[in-house]
């Protein structure tokens, strides 16, 4: 079963050297009984260009400036990392894409692709969960092993390889019965292929990292349109929008970002309904309308803190993809957008019009469109009712706001293919950021561990000053670290709990709440953490690892109790010590 580990041989994930043309077959069968394969297009500057973020060409004209960095990260050096692989694993497909490091430092994107059986169709990781058996598990690592062996090889480490699956797979997780098929993924993942990370990507998180790669692409672009306030964001995807204004922390002059279940697929289920009935009329329009601005009012008392939204506006993914119909890669005001989207929707329901003569430049090549075209423009339909129910939403948008959609920033730089704005650029993009901080942070911890020991030797003998002469390690209060000590504080937490409220609560009460009986019914561990969950999140987004957040959170708030053991050099309470300095 998908949840009991194995000692099965690893398929190998190294990237190999490929020909111009790929395919790479698979002797299994996929779910509808044809042959699964990938096949790796020709040489493209999307899948084997390689991308920098480096430069920027900002004018065509004889006059214009030299290339400028587009990025407000600079890289002073390449940091001591492995190539890395992101799985963009989302509601309609499965995209990989191989990043690694520039000469200068700066992310660069070597290669994408997606997902696909034999007979083209995608393979998403929603159906893979649901599906829950073992040789479906193994059909869509084999389609990913193959992805990355085609990929070109420049030596070095062996890359990582994360999976991170967003709002499709999220609204699976959210029943008790997904919840489960998910578990059972990750069990499967971790038994069968160590080497893989996977992750559901919360709301919050998928916002961030694509927020971090969008100022990364077109902050230049909106300092040229004369939005100083930064980039801000609207970004849709199948299951979901993210918004972020201003900044991602009240550090930055901002607010934290919103992700809300704003689903199209059910949308655009509906229209297809409409179009089989072949009536010419769209019962479910009103209905579906009435369902997405339900989801935004409940969503309004995050909304609130961004509203009304003013300035320029990013509308990436979903929303770039339905401004192909008519209104994509210019600035364009609230107030002129409005009237548009519900044009435009208008003519692609009633198949005529500037609207639907865009949707047929669109998709009129793609396989469905000549039997069943309503796959197509219902994904366009379903967008565009989404745009119009937020655009329409009272109190959100000032009307002088002005939105952008795209992608990729305008315009490339010289020599090199466009860049797609994507989550899992902006994780790379983060974790290469992250790296060359603690790298920065150990080199400084060097100088000045070196810098203190010359203060020592230089510093007289006499009354101390600061705190020199009276601070103590704490192996010198406490002894050595307890082997488990990570863990450990976990079965220290009644009793330090309980002389938390004995030595430190005053009033009423305090004999009684200074027993681990009471600790144990109405402080356990689990509700703590439960009550500290939003810091932690907060602190996980900032950059900690959840373990060291937890232990964080839940120590700080017993630190009298730890410190006067500590002064006391009692030895009780040793792992609880060891694991908040580990922590900080």
């Amino acid at each position: 079963m998908g949840g009991a580990c194995s000692s099965k041989h690893q398929p190998s994930v190294g990237p190999k050297s490929p020909s111009p043309r790929k395919s790479v077959n698979f002797d299994g069968k996929s779910r509808d009984g044809s042959l699964a394969s990938v096949s790796v297009p020709d040489a493209s500057p999307d899948l084997h260009g390689k991308v920098s973020l480096s430069k920027h060409r900002s004018s065509d004209s004889p006059s214009s400036e030299p290339p400028r960095c587009i990025s407000p990260v600079k890289f002073a050096a390449r940091v001591s990392m492995p190539r890395a692989f992101v799985v963009d694993a989302g509601s309609r497909h499965t995209e990989v894409f191989a990043y690694d490091q520039g000469p200068d430092g700066m992310p660069v994107i070597l290669h994408s692709a997606k997902l696909r059986r034999d007979d083209k169709s995608l393979m998403t990781l929603g159906d893979t969960i649901n599906d829950g058996s073992d040789e479906t598990f193994e059909l869509f690592f084999k389609l990913l092993f193959d992805t990355l062996a085609a990929f070109d090889s420049n030596g070095g480490p062996e890359p990582t390889i994360f999976i991170g699956a967003t709002g499709g797979v999220r609204k699976i997780r959210d029943s008790d019965a997904g919840a489960r098929k998910v578990d059972q993924f990750a069990r499967f993942c971790r038994c069968e292929h160590p080497n893989v990370t996977f992750r559901v990507v919360e709301g919050l998180d998928e916002v961030r990292w694509e927020w971090t790669a969008a100022k990364a692409l077109f902050h230049a672009a909106f300092e040229d349109a004369g939005h100083e306030g930064g980039v801000q964001l609207l970004a849709g995807g199948g299951s979901s929008v993210q918004v972020g204004i201003r900044g991602m922390s009240t550090a930055e002059g901002g607010v934290s970002p919103v992700s809300m279940p704003l689903s199209v697929g059910e949308v655009q289920d509906a229209f297809k309904a409409d179009a089989a009935a072949a009536a010419g009329e769209w019962p479910s329009l009103e209905r579906s309308r009435q369902s997405l601005e339900r989801v935004v009012d409940a969503s309004w008392p995050h909304l609130r803190a961004h509203a009304p939204i003013r300035g320029g506006v990013l509308a990436m993914s979903g929303f770039a993809d339905i401004a192909q119909l008519g209104f994509s890669e210019r600035w364009i005001s609230v107030e002129e957008l409005k009237p548009l989207v519900d044009k435009t929707l208008d003519e692609l329901l009633k198949q005529e019009g500037a609207g639907w003569d865009k949707a047929v430049e669109k998709w009129g090549e793609h396989r469905f469109w000549a039997e069943f075209p309503e796959r197509l423009w219902s994904i366009g339909a379903a967008g565009l009712l989404r745009l119009s129910a937020l655009l329409n939403t009272p109190g959100l948008f000032d009307p002088s706001a002005q939105l952008y959609f795209a992608d990729t920033p305008p315009p490339p730089p010289e020599g090199t293919a466009p860049l797609k704005l994507t989550w899992p650029l902006g994780k790379h993009l983060s974790d290469l950021q992250l790296r060359q901080e603690r790298e920065q942070v150990l080199a400084a911890g060097s100088s000045l561990l070196a810098a203190r020991t010359r203060v020592e030797e230089l510093t007289p003998p006499g009354n101390p000053n600061s705190r020199t002469g009276y601070l103590r390690p704490l192996r010198d209060c406490i002894g050595d670290p307890p082997d488990e000590f990570r863990t450990g504080w976990k079965e220290e937490w009644v009793a330090l709990r309980a002389e938390q409220y004995l030595r430190f609560t005053e009033g009423l009460g305090r004999e009684e709440r200074g027993t681990k009986e009471w600790v144990e019914r109405h402080k356990p561990l689990p509700k703590v953490l439960q009550r500290f969950d939003s810091a932690i999140q907060e602190s996980v987004a900032s950059g900690m690892e959840r373990e060291h957040a937890e232990t964080y959170h839940a120590l700080q708030s017993v630190k009298g109790a730890l410190g006067a053991a500590m002064r006391e050099g009692r030895k009780d309470f040793a792992c609880s010590a060891y694991a908040l300095c580990d922590a900080l």
